[in-house]
């Protein structure tokens, strides 16, 4: 993990569960900028995972070559945020954790051990990849979450046919992304601000992060 005077908060989440609106509203309330990730990025982790759907390559395997896309959009990162201000935000769309938490129930799933998982559970980030200083989970209704995504009448991927349908794949990603440390953030689908000023709440003061020493913008 490398060390930048800016403060980096990762939101994951399922599609649909509001993401960039939680970045927006984060953002109203603090100085900063979010990042997604990048289209070569995307276009990289998708051809890997098409590569391991066609058994081209084991999990084991998958596991190295998606943490190189991670080492790499790290440096991209690191050089887009360069000249930020001391404890300026940066708010980023996914992050490593949404591919280790897939990667842990694969490996459930295939009884194979994934290598950055500890013996207490935990998962350990591996170097060189950016590790936010928290990671938010965001958790609306499924029934709520599978409407925005049908809605937005793009074709489903093979992980939204699982998450509409598969309740047990559901559960068992989000005990992995609380086994990254993520912090559960539930949202209301009718007052996605509120849902912003708390998430801004837990990181001016909580007790499960450690001082962030953030500054909202009322504060100038």
């Amino acid at each position: 993990m490398f060390r930048c005077m800016a403060i980096y908060i990762g939101l994951e989440g399922h599609d649909g569960t509001g993401k960039s609106s939680t970045a927006d509203n984060l953002l109203t309330v603090f100085e900063g900028r979010t990042l997604h990730r990048t289209d070569e990025m995307a276009v990289r982790r998708k051809a890997l995972i098409s590569k391991k759907d066609k058994r081209e390559m084991t999990l084991s395997e998958l596991s190295i070559a998606q943490d190189i896309t991670y080492r790499d959009e790290c440096a991209y990162i690191k050089g887009e945020c360069s000249n930020m201000a001391q404890h300026e935000l940066v708010v980023l769309d996914r992050t490593w954790a949404s591919h280790a938490a897939e990667q842990v129930v694969d490996c459930w799933n295939e009884k194979e051990s994934f290598e950055h998982q500890q013996k207490d559970g935990t998962i350990q980030f591996p170097k060189g990849v950016l590790e936010p200083s928290v990671t938010f989970e965001l958790y609306i209704e499924e029934e709520i979450r599978s409407y925005r995504v049908t809605s937005r009448g793009e074709t489903l991927a093979s992980r939204d046919w699982k998450l509409q349908n598969d309740p047990e794949y559901r559960k068992n990603l989000e005990m992995a992304r609380k086994d990254l440390g993520c912090i559960r953030l539930s949202l209301r689908e009718r007052d996605q601000r509120t849902s912003g000023l708390r998430a801004a709440q837990v990181l001016l003061g909580h007790s499960s992060i450690p001082p962030l020493n953030l500054k909202p913008n009322w504060r100038k």
